[in-house]
């Protein structure tokens, strides 16, 4: 490239436009006059394009999907999927059968054994021995 005149490089870029792009997003000129054109590519391209766009497309190569596994050690378990992709260890926490559980829990059928189970806790599940009356005329006629 020369320093003043208008050499286009491989992309149609003349020194020219590149230095009156580098004046226009306030850059700085160095000594020769000119910067190597692949250093002002990068820096352009970081300029003109950090704004435009989707916000929220950044915001995912921000988030990290994968974190320490517990069982390996390396970074490779998928925080969402709860899986190690190297080791295949696996946080099982299913809840697909949630209505079925309700359906056939403890407490829907005849419990013909567990429902006497708290009356007969409190007298401490003696057997053998017959109840004292409760009332006098019962007490008197026995």
């Amino acid at each position: 490239m020369e320093n003043g005149g208008s050499t286009s490089s491989s992309s149609g870029l003349s020194s020219s436009s590149l230095q009156a792009s580098m004046q226009e997003f306030k850059l700085f000129e160095t000594q020769s006059d000119i910067i190597p054109y692949y250093f002002v590519k990068v820096l352009l391209t970081h300029i003109r394009f950090n704004d435009e766009g989707n916000r929220e497309f950044r915001k995912e190569e921000e988030q990290e999907s994968h974190s320490l596994c517990e069982s390996c050690g390396r970074r490779s378990f998928h925080i969402q999927k709860s899986r190690c992709f190297t080791c295949a260890y696996s946080q099982e926490t299913y809840n697909w059968s949630v209505k079925t559980i309700r359906r056939k829990t403890t407490g829907t059928g005849r419990m013909r054994y567990l429902r006497n189970v708290p009356r007969r806790f409190k007298t401490s599940f003696r057997e053998g021995t017959e109840a004292k009356p409760r009332n006098k005329a019962a007490a008197s006629s026995a």
